[in-house]
Parts: structure tokens; sequence; C-alpha cells
């Protein structure tokens, strides 16, 4: 009978355990631990299915190497053991020690969890199998993080900007590490342009580790390389990573509002800058003549602001030719970019009249001077008022080559006269004007200073010279003034006979003819 009760109370307690269901959780993290030492950590279980359970117990734990087969050298707890209202998809955490003996070969293994889970009141087995790796060496070194601190989604760090760079270091051991950590910017050809240093003591656990390069404004735009590494007695950790160094800001293009200018008038360069920050800048624009001297040089700092940029400068037209310009931009004597660009000054023509002790020579020559190192458009125009009141002008279109031309205005005539000379180019006029007498020849014996080229001519010449050409054009003279008078007078007088006659004409057929009266009878019949 005492047996048979033992048997059915035994059968009681088993018969739960036959007829539960076997799951299993999912582990998230991993076990890690130090040859000879003792570690500690903590990993995650999640309860991937849909119901909750009440309360779930560890019962077991094992160390499985890759086989699955149990292996000795350990000894590890966990904490808790119990857990309550266990949700579906809910994450546990469970903090683990471990000491591990110093014939434990490094490498992977599993740590196996047997533990029982009550949901309305049925019993289910559950497992986890948790990674396990055992390491030879106490320091754990954790992927390294770097990025821009003003801007940190971009692989480009302007100058004055700070790069970030940190890692978490697990410390294995019960004890406290010494390590030493460095960071650096080297070029493509391997020169560092910024380094730091730091001696660390790593205690048990984690340990943050964390430097800031702030990149100089000296540094030129290009390629770089950050470096970063710890090291300690048993070994070391290194990291890199690719930067773009850049200022921020750049010439972008520079443009002249009129390449062709002539002198005096005003003209502007204007200069665009890109710009992706806030900063002061410093532009200077100098400006060469055509032989080469410095004629204008300006130095200007610029507020610079995030997009385009516009700065207009005034440039000088006081010299002729084609003036170069250069535009430089710096920051602290870093140079950010540079551009050139010209732009020609053109001269306008001078008009001299020739004159002998302060008199005009007869015929009146002028001397117009082109500045310019090309041909030049103009329009000469003069006009000879006589004091009989004959104007005699001209116009004429010409060009102009470098240097002097030599003009003499024809005079034709006798008595005194004015003149008046007007040179017209590029929209601008000079005038000058001045009298002169021309005497007969009988006058002429004592006033020397006013003989004039003596012609009996009915035409003169408007003639031009110049060092490579001479031309002449055909121009009204004053010779012709009797004969235009007398042909004038000769005019009038038959207009005024050719009235007298046909007025005469007119007048004799409008007359009314009579009939003649009868003789008158005598009554005596007498005549």
């Amino acid at each position: 009978m005492r047996r048979w009760i033992i048997s059915l109370i035994l059968i009681t307690l088993i018969m739960p355990i036959v007829s539960a269901q076997l799951l299993e959780f999912e582990p998230e993290g991993k076990v890690i631990t130090l040859v000879g030492a003792k570690t500690t950590g903590d990993f995650e279980l999640k309860n991937p299915f849909t119901i909750t359970f009440t309360s779930v117990t560890i019962k077991d734990v094992k160390i499985l190497d890759k086989n699955k087969n149990e292996v000795s050298g350990f000894s590890i707890s966990l904490s808790p053991k119990m857990f309550y209202e266990w949700k579906p998809e809910e994450k546990r955490v469970i903090t683990y020690t471990i000491v591990t003996d110093k014939n434990v070969a490094p490498g992977e293994y599993t740590l196996y969890i047997f533990m029982w889970g009550f949901h309305d009141d049925e019993m289910y087995l559950i497992r986890a199998y948790v990674p396990l790796e055992v390491k030879d060496k106490p320091l754990i070194f954790y992927e390294a993080v770097s990025y821009v601190k003003e801007r940190p989604n971009s692989n480009i760090v302007f100058n004055g900007e700070t790069i970030i760079v940190y890692s978490h270091v697990a410390n294995l051991a019960s004890e406290v590490i010494n390590a030493t950590a460095s960071t650096c910017l080297k070029d493509m050809g391997g020169n560092i342009v910024i380094e730091k240093y730091a001696n660390l003591s790593l205690f048990p656990g984690d340990n943050l580790v964390k430097f800031e390069l702030k990149v100089p404004e000296s540094v030129p735009p290009g390629n770089y390389e950050l470096t970063y590494k710890i090291s300690y007695e048993r070994g070391e950790y290194v990291f890199r990573k690719d930067y773009i160094v850049e200022f921020g800001v750049s010439l972008a293009t520079i443009s002249i509002e009129k390449t062709n200018v002539l002198q005096g008038e005003e003209n502007y360069a204007y200069v665009f800058i890109s710009s992706e920050r806030d900063i002061h800048v410093n532009l200077t624009v100098q400006v060469h003549s055509e032989d080469g001297n410095a004629i204008y040089k300006n130095k200007t700092t610029i507020k610079a602001r995030p997009g385009s940029n516009l700065v207009k400068i005034k440039l000088p037209t006081e010299y002729l030719g084609e003036n170069v310009v250069n535009v430089n931009l710096e920051y602290d004597g870093l140079k950010l970019g540079s551009a050139s660009t010209w732009y020609l000054v053109v001269g306008y023509p001078t008009l001299t009249i020739l004159t002998e002790n302060n008199q005009t020579v007869l015929p009146p020559t002028i001397i117009i001077n082109n500045p310019n190192a090309f041909q030049i458009p103009a329009t000469l125009t003069y006009t000879i008022r006589w004091m009989n009141g004959t104007i005699v002008k001209e116009i004429k279109e010409i060009y102009l080559p470098p240097g002097e031309t030599t003009v003499k205005i024809p005079i034709n005539g006798y008595g005194k006269f004015s003149y008046e000379i007007t040179l017209t180019s590029f929209g601008k006029s000079t005038k000058i004007s001045g009298w002169g007498e021309v005497l007969p020849p009988s006058e002429t014996s004592g006033r020397e200073e006013t003989k004039p080229s003596q012609t009996s001519t009915t035409q003169s010449t408007f003639t031009f010279t110049t060092k490579n050409q001479t031309y002449t054009t055909p121009a009204l003279t004053g010779n012709n003034q009797k004969t235009i008078i007398l042909l004038i007078s000769v005019m009038l007088l038959v207009l005024v006979g050719a009235g007298i006659y046909y007025y005469s004409r007119k007048k004799t057929r409008k007359r009314k003819r009579e009939r003649p009266k009868p003789k008158r009878k005598s009554p005596l019949g007498r005549r």
C-alpha cells in the first residue's frame, strides 16, 4: 500500500512535465569572458510567442562547445532567476557573472539556459541558446564613430570646424588596464596636419575614449585621412576614415560691365563669391596697364554669407589700352581662389591748331592726335564766315589712324573771316575757333603775317596729311563770290524785263473797240 501511494505521487509530479510544450526564447547580445578572469555583463532574452507567461524560472545552465557537448572550466551565475508576467515580444535583461579557468581555450561557445514557464495552469519547457565568446585579451574594442561636429551627416569639413571621433572599450578584467590613444589628420602625402594623444586608465567594464580635432584655418583644401588608435601591451585597435577639407568659400567668377570703355567713363567689375557659411574674407583687386605697370590696387574685407555673394568694384579708366584685372580671394593668408579678365580703354582724339607767333597760320592747319593704337572713326566739320556774309562749310566722315594727322582748311577769298572747326568722335566734340584776314596782293607788302595762299581757281582742296598717307577732298570756295552775284543780277534783269513785256501785252488785249461816228448832214442837203 505504501509503495502504491509513493508511485501515485511520482506519477502526479511527472505527468505535467511529460505533457508540457517545448519552446525557445530568442537571445540578443552575447556573453563575453576572459581566460583566467572573472567577468560580468548582461544580455537579453525575448518572448517571441503570443502568450503571457505568469512566471518563468531558470532551472539549469550549461556551457556547450561547437559540437553541442558540455564543457567544464566555467563557473557562471545568472540574475534574476525568476521572472513574472513575461508578455509577448517583451525583452528581459539577464546579468551574468562568469569565471573562466586558465586552461579554457579562447573561442566561440554557447550558453544553454533551461527554464520552466507557466500560463493558465499549463507548464512550458523553455530553452535559450546564448552566444558565448572566450577571449585571451582583456580589452574589447568596439567600432569607432567619427563625424563633423557642425554637420554630422557630411564627410566634408570646413577649415575651422571640428572632427569628432570616439569609441567604447570594454575591460573584461577585474583591474584597471593602462593604454594610450591617439588620433591625427594626414594629407595624401602622409604629412600630419594635426594630432592628439592621451594616456588612458581603462576601468573594469565600459570605457569611452573620445577626441575632438579642430581643423586649422591654414590647412589647404584637399583629401585627408583621419587615423584613430588605441594601444596597450596585448594589442591595439586602429580606425580610419577619409575626409574632404574645404574652406566653404570660393571665388566663382568675375565679369566686366564694359569690355570696351571710353576714357573717363565709369566701368565696374562684378565678382561672384560662393559661400557655405558666414565668414569674413579678404578680396584683393589689382589692375595693370598695357605696359604692365600697376595702376590700381584695392583690398577689401567682405562678409560672406551662405549662398552667392556679389561684390561690385569700380575700375580705373584713365589709362588707355588693354587693362588687365586680377582678383584674389584669401582668408588669413590662405588662398581661396583667383580670377582675371581685361577691358579696353579707348581715348578721345585731340584737336589743336597750328600757330606762329601766337597767330593762326594761313591756311588754318589743324593737328588731330589719335592716342589709341588702332584706327577710330570721327567727323570733322569746319565753317568759314566772311565779312561779306559768305559762308563756307564742309562735313567729312574720316577714319583717324594712330598718331597725328594734319589737316589744312582751304581759304579762298580776300578780307576778314572767322573760322570754327569741330571734331566729333564717340559722341564727344572738340571745337576750336578764331579769325583771320586775307589781304589782296597790293596790300600785303607790309603785313606778312596775314599772307594767304594765292589762287584764282574756283575750287580748293581740303587736305589731310598723316605719317602714312595724304588725301584730299573737294570743298566749296570763296572765289566764286563775284560770279555768283553777277549771275543773280542778270537773272533778276531778265525776270523784270519778261514781267514788263507780259504785262504790256495783257493790257493791249483788254482795250475795247469803238465804232466810228457818222458824219453830220446839212439840213440844206449840203455837206
